[in-house]
Order: C-alpha cells, then structure tokens, then sequence
C-alpha cells in the first residue's frame, strides 16, 4: 500500500534505552537513605589539655571476622575515624563498618574549629545535595552533644539569661517551614540527670515554642528575632519544605548516676573512657524519643529520612535506635530489633544491633562484670522519679499510667528493663542470666566476637587477630613490651631489686 510507512525495527529506538541507567540512579537515591551521615561540627566541644577522651573517637580491637567487643577500646585507634578527611575514613572499612556509614565533606581543618557559621554552612550544602538528588524536601535528624549544641550549633538563637538553659538527654529541637516562614520549637524535652541545673521544659504535651516567624511570637522572639530572621535568612532560605531535627545523646557512660570516669580525682582526669558508649537507660530514652516522633508522625516508614551524627559511639547509637519505634512500637517491652517489613532501612537497622551489643558489653566489662550493680544504680536514680516541674522523666519513662503506680512498681519495671537488655545481648533467657554470677558472665563476653553485617550481625568467639589491620596486629618485640609495663610498680620493684643485687655483688668483690 502506497500510503503506509515502512518501519525500520533495527534502527527503532528501543523502549527500554536508559531504563537501566534511570533504574540504577532511583536505587542509589533511596540505598543513600539507608545510611548514618557523619558531620564533623556534630562532634562535642573539646577542651584544651587532653582530660576529654571521651569525646576522641575510636574503635575496638579485630578479631577474625569482627571485633573482639568484650575487650578494651584500642588507643592506636583513637582518632583514626574522626578525621575530617571525608574520602580517607570513606576508605576505611573500621569507619564504614562495610558503607553503613558515610563521610560528609566539610571545609574545617578540625572540629576544634567549628564555629556556628561553618556548621550551618555545611548543613545548607550537605541537605541541597540531598534534596536535589531526591528531588524533594527531606526530613533530617541529627544527634549532637550538650556544649555543642549550647554553645556553638544553637548558640545566637539561645540568648543569654537568667534562668542559664541546659540541654537534656535526648532533647529534640524542631526546624520546620510552617505557611512560607519558619518556627523553631522543642518537641520532646528529654530526660534531665542534674539536679541543678534548668532544663528547657514542655508544658504538658504542648511544644515549646522559641521563635515564630508566621506568629511573631515565642519564648525568645521579643529579644531575639533580629538575629533569628538573619539566621534563616542565610542558612534556611533554600531548604524550603523541608525540616531539621536537633538532637541530643542519651545517657552515657560518663554522665549520671554512673559517671564511669575512675574512682577518685586522679583517675578521673587520667583514666577516663574512650568514647563512651550509652547506658541501658539512654538506649530506653532514645527509643521513647523515636516512639514519641513515631506517634506524632514526625518520623515515618518512607523515603523521607535522613540521618546524621557526630563521630562518637553515643551519637551515632542514639541516632540508630530512633529507627526501634518504627520496628516495635512497643518499645518498653520488646528487645528484638529487626523486622522484614522495614525494608528500607536494613544497614542502619544493622548498625543498631551491632551498636546495642557493643555498648552493653562494654559496659559489663566496665562494671567487672557486676551487673547488680549496674542495674540498680541506673534505676535507682533519684531523677527517675521525678514528676513535671524542670526535672520530670517518670511519665516518660513509664508511659501514660505512671500515675497510677508507685515507686516500687515503677524501679521494678526498670530493673527488668535493663536485665532484658543485658541478657538480649548475650543471647541468654533474662531469668538464667540474672542468676549468672560474675565468672559466669565473664566467660559469656570474654572472647565474643561480634561482626557488622547488613543481612543479619554474627556473633562467635575467638581471639585471632588479622595482622595489618587497624587493631596494630604488630609484633611484639620485648623492647615493646618493657615500654609498656614501664609504669606498674611490679616492674618497678622489680628494677629496684636488680640494681641492690648489683650493688651489693660490686661492694663484695671489692
């Protein structure tokens, strides 16, 4: 037929040009979700001196498929992972544990150098990169620290006043753009561990407003605003649609009660933890402010979330177990961690397990493996019990019919909250580990080895160490080793009982 047009099939463009490529770019926008961000100007303040080792990330010790979680924290690995070099802790697997966690580049030299405009800088670039790769507002949480977020991240939109406003444990801040203008508000006013101190508090379930572009209002707006239209104007003006959670750590090994520093004043300077871990109590605290962001829709099971934190261990953990609500929202009862409906989430869902094993075996080991100890000082902390006022924790705590119990019933149910935990990380039923004695406990964590695994984490025991890795699988030569018992009084005598035997054999010669 003359008026028909011949088709060339093998010329024909084919329906499915650029089908893999478009495939392979949706993928990797939504597997960068399901990652842990690392920000260098999230890291706590350091003071000058080198008393805050607890705030010097590091690592602990390989053994043959994993690490060795119930031994010391490896100080030839301390600060190999908080350098601000993005692409060499990006190569490092001890950093990455296997690409769960990324890197974020940034322009300062050190997190000493951090300053408010730096941290705001880098999160305007970083949460562009990420919007323009999804192609829509994003939500990010991101943990920090007390001194950080006081003094540098939120510190002209805090200003000076009487009542000196301190920040409580898992104290959530909220960034969101509300009818073309932002509102800055505390959502969740955390778990206070001083006495004295005063605590930024809720009234009620109602959030604490401190600036309101759209209502001109809140509890710094009269004093403040200037400085808070600047703010947004030069760091939030293109983050339209989008919202920023501040967040501070939960309970950790060097905070109250248990204030693992050492026994006395010298220790406490000399001896303190590498990068402490959190607590059984600040793991609870950080799954009640996930199942509270949970409720109130904050945070979702979508494609929305962005998760950073600082370098340190009760950072990054913290902001792992926000994702436990989204697993069992019955997190007061549940220790199991995984789910396979949460899907998008399985590396950093991961990384809470592994997170969880290693800071409760640390801290067995810390405690020399006393648990009772443990357990009764977290809950019989005095600021537990607490109700309302700038201190209150026991509704949060407890849940919504804290009223209508006591004390008793209240450290009760912490007290196996905290053995659940315990023995969840050991794979032991919590009514055989409590009565587990020290040795008992001792023989369980000893030599467990416990490996990041995105599919499901491995645990087993073995000391083999990998020779070149980060844990200095070096060889001991006893040069080595006299330097490193030089300072123990045994060699010391020891020393001393030699040069009297000299001595006296040159004084009987002659």
């Amino acid at each position: 037929m003359s008026g028909e047009r011949k088709v060339d099939i093998l010329n024909e463009p084919s329906p499915w040009q650029n089908f893999e490529q478009k495939y392979n770019q949706r993928l990797a926008r939504e597997y960068s979700l399901d990652k842990l961000y690392i920000m260098p100007c999230l890291n706590e303040m350091k003071v000058f001196g080198s008393f805050d080792k607890e705030n010097s990330s590091t690592r602990l010790q390989t053994c043959e498929y994993g690490v060795l979680v119930g031994k010391k924290m490896n100080r030839r690995l301390s600060n190999v992972c908080n350098t601000t070099k993005a692409d060499i802790a990006n190569n490092n697997i001890q950093c990455t544990y296997d690409d769960g966690i990324k890197y974020v580049p940034s322009g300062v030299t050190s997190s000493r150098s951090c300053t408010h405009k730096t941290f705001w800088t880098d999160v305007n670039n970083f949460m562009t990169n990420q919007m323009q790769a999804h192609n829509k507002p994003l939500k990010f949480f991101m943990v920090s620290h007390h001194h950080r977020l006081l003094k540098t991240i939120l510190k002209p939109l805090l200003p000076k006043t009487r009542d000196n406003w301190k920040i409580a444990n898992c104290m959530c801040f909220h960034f969101r753009f509300i009818a073309l203008k932002w509102k800055l508000s505390i959502i969740y006013d955390g778990f206070p561990d001083k006495q004295r101190s005063n605590y930024f508090r809720k009234d009620g379930d109602n959030e604490l407003v401190l600036y309101d572009s759209d209502a001109k209002d809140g509890l710094f707006w009269e004093k403040n605003s200037e400085k808070w239209i600047e703010f947004t104007n030069t760091y939030l003006s293109g983050l339209v649609g989008c919202e920023i959670f501040l967040i501070r750590h939960g309970n950790a090994f060097h905070n109250k009660p248990l204030q693992l520093v050492g026994s006395n004043m010298i220790s406490k300077k000399l001896n303190r933890n590498l990068d402490t871990n959190l607590t059984p109590m600040g793991i609870l605290q950080a799954r009640l402010l996930g199942k509270y962001l949970v409720k109130k829709n904050y945070l979702k099971n979508d494609d929305n979330n962005v998760f950073c934190a600082s370098y340190l261990n009760r950072a990054q953990h913290t902001c792992t177990e926000l994702l436990f609500a989204l697993n069992n929202q019955d997190v007061r009862n549940n220790f199991f961690i995984r789910n396979a409906r949460l899907i998008k989430y399985q590396r950093l869902l991961s990384l809470e397990t592994f997170f969880s094993k290693v800071a409760l075996i640390r801290i067995m080991r810390k405690a020399n493996y006393n648990i009772d100890n443990i357990v009764f000082r977290l809950a019989d902390f005095p600021m537990n019990y607490v109700v309302g006022g700038r201190h209150g924790s026991l509704d949060k705590l407890y849940g919504p019919r804290w009223n209508s119990c006591d004390v008793n019933t209240m450290k009760d149910f912490l007290v196996d909250y905290f053995y659940g935990l315990l023995a969840w990380a050991v794979r032991q039923p919590i009514d055989i580990f409590k009565g587990l004695n020290n040795n008992a406990i001792r023989a369980l964590v000893e030599d467990l080895c416990i490996e990041y695994n995105p599919e499901l984490p491995i645990e087993g025991t073995g000391r083999g160490t990998i020779s070149g890795m980060l844990s200095g699988g070096k060889k001991r030569t006893r040069k080595k080793m006299r330097k490193r018992y030089r300072h123990k009084k045994t060699y010391s005598r020891r020393r001393k009982t030699k040069r009297k035997s000299r001595r006296r054999r040159k004084r009987n010669k002659k």
